[in-house]
């Protein structure tokens, strides 16, 4: 039975750290993603606010890269008209690079007025990228930054190693825990089991003692066990005193006992 409770609590124990752990792990992602996506939306409406002071759109890009490369250095700027043609990309010549207006981000930003987003394998830099896109109405273009997210996953997963790690130490160190704390619980268990198998083996002096308040059920249980032990010592010293008494009638007689039956008939 304590063989039986100690693996139920170490599998609720195990199952409790491991849902936290993927929890966690969701949460650190879904945090990661939007934490990107923020900052790329920042970095191409910085570009919008640039170019609506009359700054080049070069010129534009650079300053949003020096501001928000600090964060990420592989920022990609690049702008596209209502056509789907390319008028400028900060890693790419915007001459040899194909028609962007079937691409998700771009196509969705067109048709909302407002944002799109994508991930996908960069063809440009063959890389796979987080795309966000912004509408400029003023100018009627997109302009859409870009991160690799190799940087971002490699991030990543140091954070869930780190996370992995950490639930295997609590783990170990709960199960070490677990094992002290179900001796401490079961310990009044174990003694009365100890007692009631002494008892079996005909030592009717044995009690449980050590009883602590809190310990409940176990407590009543041991006492009502005390109880019983010694009515079972009193009853079988009673008999023993009995068989004494008469084993010293049947030695003192000195002459033989006859029965005789008497035939009524």
């Amino acid at each position: 039975m304590l063989k039986r409770i100690y693996i139920l609590f170490t599998a609720i124990l195990a199952l409790a750290i491991i849902a936290t752990g993927l929890a966690a792990i969701q949460v650190v992602n879904t945090l990661a993603d939007h934490n990107n996506r923020s900052y790329l939306l920042s970095a191409a409406r910085l570009v919008s606010l640039e170019l609506s002071d009359d700054i080049p759109v070069e010129k534009a890009s650079q300053r949003a890269m020096e501001i928000f490369g600090a964060y990420e250095s592989s920022l990609r700027v690049t702008l596209v008209d209502r056509s789907g043609k390319v008028l400028y990309d900060s890693q790419a010549s915007q001459g040899e690079m194909e028609n962007h207006l079937f691409r998700p981000e771009i196509s969705s930003a067109f048709q909302t007025g407002e944002t799109g987003s994508a991930i996908r394998l960069s063809s440009t830099v063959n890389e796979r990228m987080l795309y966000m896109a912004v509408y400029d109405a003023k100018r009627d273009i997109v302009i859409r930054t870009a991160m690799s997210l190799s940087a971002g996953q490699a991030a990543m997963s140091g954070i869930i190693t780190t996370i992995l790690t950490v639930m295997a130490i609590a783990l170990i160190t709960l199960l070490i825990a677990g094992i002290f704390l179900t001796r401490i619980i079961t310990r009044p268990l174990i003694n009365l089991q100890k007692a009631a198998q002494a008892m079996a083996e005909g030592d009717y002096n044995v009690r449980v003692h050590n009883l602590r308040q809190g310990d409940g059920e176990v407590r009543v249980l041991s006492q009502t066990f005390n109880t019983m032990a010694a009515n079972l010592q009193k009853v079988v010293q009673d008999l023993a005193d009995k068989n004494a008494r008469l084993d010293i009638i049947f030695d003192s007689m000195t002459d033989p006992l006859m029965t005789v039956k008497a035939d009524l008939t």
